[in-house]
């Protein structure tokens, strides 16, 4: 982040239409495979490099805040919206998915879930979350284990 952030100082203190462009439209996130981010605005693309940005081709980049999948069977969620239903927003709830414009953290209802709490009794302990997104916060869950299991075996 801190190399983001300086990023964004200096496209801002760069090019005043690039700067202005960061708040007032859709800016694209990215990092190429040597992990050197990249922001994406008005089909321009700069990348940060020790103290100075070039703009580069968008063919080179990742978007990190989107899902991705590894072979042995990993799956990474959108990292902003991980569901429908589920969101991660940073600063609120220490960054941790939760249902929708509630703070209930899905690894709470997972764990409930695994505790044999059942999708009704789950939707009268939180009538703030619907059935769908218990459902969708368990099954994030449930991958996010599975990740863990396999990049430790």
């Amino acid at each position: 982040m801190t190399k983001v952030r300086a990023l964004i100082e200096r496209i801002e203190s760069e090019d005043v239409t690039l700067g202005q462009a960061l708040t007032s439209q859709s800016v694209v996130l990215s990092v190429d495979p040597s992990g050197i981010p990249h922001i994406e605005t008005k089909g321009i693309v700069t990348e940060a490099r020790r103290g100075w940005s070039q703009r580069v081709s968008g063919e080179v980049m990742r978007d990190i805040l989107h899902p991705f999948s590894i072979d042995e069977g990993i799956v990474g969620p959108h990292l902003l919206a991980p569901a429908e239903g589920i969101s991660i927003v940073p600063g609120k709830l220490s960054g941790e998915p939760h249902v929708q414009d509630t703070r209930i953290e899905t690894r709470v209802l997972s764990a409930l879930w695994g505790r044999g709490y059942r999708l009704g009794q789950l939707a009268n302990l939180y009538p703030d979350a619907s059935e769908f997104s218990i459902r969708r916060a368990v099954r994030l869950e449930r991958q996010l284990q599975r990740n863990e299991s396999r990049l430790a075996a």
